[in-house]
């Protein structure tokens, strides 16, 4: 292995490798088969850390009050209301696991949900309570 000096420097001028294909979101998927089901809660299929479940169902709730350009994750279209919330693995198979649950509240085209149950997390155990 070869000593590092001050006049090599850390990195070298070059273009990353091109893979020649473009990747689909994942998530612009879920919004769209979510879409065929409005106003219906649905959960993912795959399980989060409590983490990133937590951080996706807040960036899910809040996107409409976003621009649309500065959208964090892709698929949500403008106009669009959604609940969101996310909880432990129902089964309790993966305590470390968690899902999120969603549903399309609105869209620009007015399309309202008819039912209204209200999902909240309770902080003592994460677990998902209904109130209807």
């Amino acid at each position: 292995m070869k000593n590092h000096s001050e006049d090599e420097g850390y990195t070298v001028a070059e273009m990353p490798p091109t893979t020649g294909r473009q990747r689909r979101s994942v998530w612009k998927s879920l919004f769209e088969e979510c879409r065929g089901y409005p106003g219906q809660w649905r959960r993912t299929a795959r399980s989060f850390s409590p983490g990133s479940a937590a951080q996706c169902a807040s960036d899910i709730r809040n996107a409409h009050h976003r621009e649309p350009g500065l959208m964090r994750m892709r698929g949500l279209l403008p106009g669009e209301v959604w609940e969101a919330v996310w909880g432990r693995d129902p089964n309790g198979s993966d305590p470390g696991r968690c899902f999120i649950w969603l549903r399309l509240v609105s869209s620009d085209k007015g399309a309202e949900s008819d039912s209204s149950p209200v999902l909240r997390m309770v902080p003592s155990d994460t677990a998902i309570e209904y109130a209807w």
